[in-house]
């Protein structure tokens, strides 16, 4: 057993004189912390099992007997994969058995940086075959004592097998930063703590009042927050962290602050200033703004107004850089509530807004299974309660306008359309795609990099001109975007402090909604050049509705007749949209589907082209579109998402009730976004109804007796 003498950072190696030797190819190194009973290390070499018709599920049980109370670790080769991306080579034989059963021995696999492959069978050619055979699985107590557990596959050498190197480390304990926890709310006194700071007045604007007030105030939430004990290390010591950067964290904390600040500030970097004239496209747009909408933007906010704004904001949502949360602002309501509209309303005259109220917070979002690199990251805002009230109230004027804006191409955030009616129509024109007596057709799935860090915020003021929008409004607008400050929140800890350049933030509540008008412009665009191009050809049953796209935010399809002419007009508009606008075509994740009947012609449009070929099924919105009827196969996605979350809850605690509230209020939801644009197989149907039946009785979703509570 390793020693419980916390060693230097790094670790010490097991297997190199201080504990029991790994199997060949496993290689452990772990941080043991004071005060901690000694852990549980379980070594696997597990054998081709014999196939037993009777009881297949027991050639893949992990562990037998009862559970350890203690920490435990199990990691080696257990000889078996858990899906088809586990296996690069020959099919996989993925056993459905060994992933079932995992939560049936209340462990949870640990997250690894490095190879993906753990074994290698030595040969070349067509049996080349590689595998992610080895893995590290831990159970809850583990991760009680170290939450920040990882681990790196790294590279063999005179094995077959990949060691495997486990990393425990304390979460970063620098740079504490001020959360509003929602219980304080509830606490006796809480209105006296707030009205003592509210009622004396600070010169200056309101909301330079409200800044330094709601500073004044932390100091006394954090005495609270000592006398009632510290809500969030009891709620982080429950928690079963994932956390696939942390092992990463420890050995290159430097290196990685730095090239998150340099990836940043690239993104948010000072715009390149254009001469932009939009005018020819005026006659294109569905709709422009009139007289009596332009007073409806920029009529005085009202009581009710401000209030309404900040009630909708999600309780539990994440606080922005000041630490309060919504909870804050219900609750102090009848102490703060004038203040808040009192500056809300001198935002909506003056036009400014003090910088402390826009900033941000960038949380970095895994957009992969394995993040490797700062671009596997995906950058979310955290904005300020004050601010967020702000730009809802604007959203809520916007809302009234934009489907009159917006063209029906685009479904996303306009009020009244539906996300269904881009998948149906999209299922419908490429229905057939699999036979050859139909005319040529092709589909460009396009993939817009980085779509919302990358808009200029003068193509974007320049759209808002065009749109005829106020001058009032645009400023409202200008200032929303123009005026943030962001800081990197990084494992509890916040770092740097640069502006914005360009870029509009994921988790504004207003973004999503510039971004449609952007799009639309780029819709414009493209009926313009559509309309002024003899060669274009449109695509098999859209030349009537002059159909040409269909846009979901960033998610884009094009539709045309598979020919290089159309094709040359479609890739120049979008080269010209991104010179305009800022944003580019990402080659690497976009995809041109043609259909069967493209045989001539059809190594050049690959070629001319430049993005991969798509084969159908291709997923689009969260959905396979498809040429033919629903396989099971097809439906594997959603097959694969009800798995995960029964593997990702401790059910083996929830009682019967607990159990039929979870199958209620979530497994039965997952497939109703799929039913309601597909005919789902029976099959599929049947084996989701099994799945949620043996939950419900087992608290499991393998084989085995019902459960007792």
């Amino acid at each position: 057993m390793p020693s419980t003498e916390r060693p230097p950072r790094q670790g010490v190696p097991l297997g190199r004189g201080n504990s029991r030797k790994r199997q060949p190819g496993s290689d452990t190194t772990a941080n043991m912390k004071k005060n901690v009973a000694p852990p549980i290390m379980i070594f696997v070499k597990k054998q081709n099992p014999q196939p037993d018709s009777k009881r297949p599920e027991q050639s893949t049980r992990l562990v037998e007997g009862p559970r350890p109370a203690a920490s435990s670790e199990s990691s080696g080769d257990f000889n078996a994969v858990i899906d088809d991306s586990e296996v690069c080579g020959r099919a996989a034989d993925t056993m459905v058995e060994f992933r079932n059963c995992i939560p049936d021995t209340g462990l949870v696999l640990l997250p690894f940086t490095g190879c993906p492959y753990t074994w290698h069978n030595c040969s070349e050619g067509i049996r080349n075959l590689w595998k992610r055979l080895d893995r590290m699985l831990v159970n809850a107590a583990w991760l009680d004592a170290w939450p920040g557990s990882s681990y790196i596959s790294a590279l063999p050498s005179t094995s077959d097998h990949s060691p495997l190197i486990l990393t425990c480390m304390d979460r970063n304990a620098d740079h504490a930063v001020f959360r509003f926890d929602n219980y304080l709310a509830q606490l006796p006194g809480f209105l006296d703590s707030v009205e003592n700071i509210w009622k004396h007045r600070i010169s200056g604007t309101t909301m330079y009042d409200i800044v330094c007030k709601l500073k004044r105030l932390k100091a006394e939430f954090r005495r609270q927050k000592k006398l009632t004990g510290n809500l969030t290390n009891n709620v982080t010591k429950a928690k079963i962290f994932l956390d696939k950067a942390q092992a990463l964290f420890a050995t290159y904390k430097e290196d990685i602050f730095l090239n998150l600040v340099k990836c940043c500030s690239r993104v948010y970097a000072a715009a390149v200033k254009l001469t932009l004239d939009l005018g020819f496209l005026r006659h294109e747009l569905k709709h422009t703004i009139t007289t009596a909408e332009a007073s409806l933007l920029v009529a005085p906010v009202t009581h009710s107004e401000v209030k309404e704004a900040f009630f909708d904001i999600e309780v539990e949502s994440a606080p922005g850089p000041d630490g309060y949360t919504s909870a804050f602002y219900r609750a102090a309501w009848p102490v703060v509530g004038q203040s808040m509209f009192e500056a809300v309303g001198e935002f909506f005259r003056t036009g400014k807004i003090l910088k402390q109220i826009n900033t941000t917070l960038l949380a970095l979002i895994p957009k992969v299974n394995m993040p490797t690199y700062v671009s596997d990251y995906r950058p979310i805002s955290y904005c300020n309660v004050l601010y967020k009230a702000i730009t809802k109230i604007i959203v809520k004027r916007l809302q009234r306008v934009l489907p009159l804006l917006i063209d029906y191409s685009q479904n996303a955030f306009v009020p009244g359309r539906s996300i269904s009616n881009n998948i149906l129509l999209a299922q419908e024109l490429l229905a057939g795609y699999n036979q050859t007596r139909l005319p040529d057709r092709c589909t460009l799935k396009v993939d817009i990099q980085k779509a919302y860090d990358s808009v200029e915020w003068d193509f974007l003021l320049e759209v808002l001109r065009l749109f005829n929008f106020p001058h009032q409004f645009i400023v409202l607008i200008e200032q929303c975007v123009s005026t943030a400050s962001f800081s990197i929140s990084l494992n509890g800890s916040i770092y740097g402090f640069f502006k914005g350049g360009r870029g509009l933030r994921q988790g504004d509540p207003i973004s999503p909604y510039l971004f449609v008008l952007v799009m639309e412009i780029w819709s414009s665009l493209l009926r313009h050049r559509v309309q002024n191009a003899a060669q274009f050809q449109y695509h098999w049953k859209c030349k009537e509705l002059g159909l040409i796209n269909l846009c979901f935010a960033d998610d884009v399809l094009l539709f045309y007749k598979a020919h290089i002419p159309s094709i040359k007009v479609l890739t120049d508009t979008l080269s010209e949209f991104a010179t305009l606008s800022g944003l580019k075509v990402n080659p690497a994740k976009s995809q041109i589907i043609l259909s069967r009947a493209v045989q001539q012609e059809r190594q050049q449009i690959l070629e001319y082209v430049g993005f991969q070929e798509g084969l159908l099924p291709v997923k689009y919105l969260g959905i396979p579109l498809i040429s033919s009827r629903l396989t099971i196969a097809d439906c594997r996605p959603l097959i694969d998402k009800v798995d995960t979350r029964l593997a990702g809850w401790n059910h083996q605690n929830l009682p019967y009730a607990g159990r039929l509230q979870l199958i209620k209020s979530v497994l039965s939801t997952l497939h109703t976004y799929w039913a309601s644009v597909l005919i789902l197989p029976k099959g599929v149907l049947k084996l989701l109804e099994k799945k949620m039946r043996t939950f419900l009785w087992q608290g499991s979703f393998g084989s085995g007796n019902a459960k007792v509570d």
